[in-house]
């Protein structure tokens, strides 16, 4: 099965031999595809529609995987039970979305390996609910798909006698893995929203007033956090800010 650059990249941060749990399966292109390349031996594809489902048992039935992929109509993770799974997928939402399914059932989630999450908005909002529920971030990245930057991590559960990891305000924001790899694509992240920054700043100083003072200011530091990163990594880097 052939799925999406952001799928596939999804999927590569799964830990081989995993059991998987895909929240919000969709088609079932991900359980498919891990069957497939023998990346999982059990899949349990969930979705709170019927609909998508339904695509999903037809895309499994076509690839012969009914003995591995389970469908299950759940609502997040209502319908999983403690150590049925290793792993669980939940990509393609809000972070506050995200952050409700993954709170709504801490038994579950507590007892999962790892978490591999692809908000598509509030990313902040979910690294500081990984950080407060003891689950380490240890990888991201950073991909653009169709002309959109879409951002994955992966985490680890602490055990009891691990540290709880405690990230800066701007590791909230950027992710902490991505500020210390530094790569292309999460530079040119940073580039653009330099850029638009400065375009709002621009038009904000035309028109400034009491009202919009506030505002003004707010930019000019988002500015100035993007340049200082950017700057940070200079003399590693032929990246011109």
């Amino acid at each position: 099965m052939k799925i999406s650059d952001r799928l596939k990249n999804i999927v590569d941060m799964i830990t081989v031999g995993n059991r998987v749990a895909d929240i919000g399966t969709d088609h079932g292109y991900v359980p498919v595809y891990l069957c497939e390349h023998r990346i999982s031996p059990k899949v349990i594809a969930m979705d709170i529609n019927e609909g998508p489902l339904f695509m999903a048992k037809q895309n499994i039935k076509q690839a012969h995987f009914e003995d591995r992929i389970e469908t299950r109509l759940s609502a997040g993770f209502e319908k999983l039970n403690p150590n049925e799974v290793d792993t669980a997928v939940i990509a393609g939402m809000g972070g506050e979305l995200i952050k409700s399914i993954l709170s709504d059932k801490p038994d579950v989630t507590n007892d999962l390996k790892e978490l591999i999450l692809s908000p598509h908005s509030e990313i902040p909002l979910v690294r500081t609910y990984l950080q407060d529920t003891r689950h380490q971030i240890v990888d991201e990245k950073m991909l653009m798909d169709e002309g959109k930057y879409y951002v994955i991590i992966k985490t680890a559960r602490l055990r009891e006698d691990e540290k709880a990891v405690c990230y800066s305000d701007e590791e909230c924001k950027y992710g902490p893995v991505l500020l210390k790899n530094r790569d292309a694509i999460f530079l040119q992240y940073l580039q653009n929203q330099l850029d638009k920054y400065k375009i709002i700043m621009d038009k904000i100083k035309l028109g400034l007033n009491q009202d919009t003072d506030k505002r003004y200011n707010e930019i000019r530091a988002e500015i100035e956090e993007i340049t200082d990163i950017l700057n940070a990594g200079k003399q590693f880097s032929a990246f011109k800010v």
